[in-house]
């Protein structure tokens, strides 16, 4: 079984300007790609820092709450003892 050879009819200069395209087009949809995932790691980053701010203020609120109620307890106290 013989097989028939294969012409090809395009130039070389055609197959690499192509591929040199391709190349081109991969990169560029690279780049934007890692644009977009850069563009949304920072919008989580940020939402990210609003929480953290969030919690530590409330936990400033709470620490300054329960500084107040041991206050309070310990003006109980002296009452009890006092009576």
């Amino acid at each position: 079984m013989s097989q028939t050879p294969i012409n090809v009819t395009y130039s070389l200069e055609e197959v690499l300007g192509d591929i040199k395209q391709s190349i081109k087009e991969v990169n560029t949809k690279l780049e934007n790609l890692d644009k977009n995932v850069n563009t949304k790691l920072e919008t989580i980053e940020k939402n990210v820092s609003i929480k953290l701010e969030k919690i530590q203020k409330d936990l400033t609120d709470l620490k300054v709450e329960v500084a107040e109620v041991k206050t309070e307890l310990k003006g109980v106290n002296k009452w009890v003892e006092y009576q």
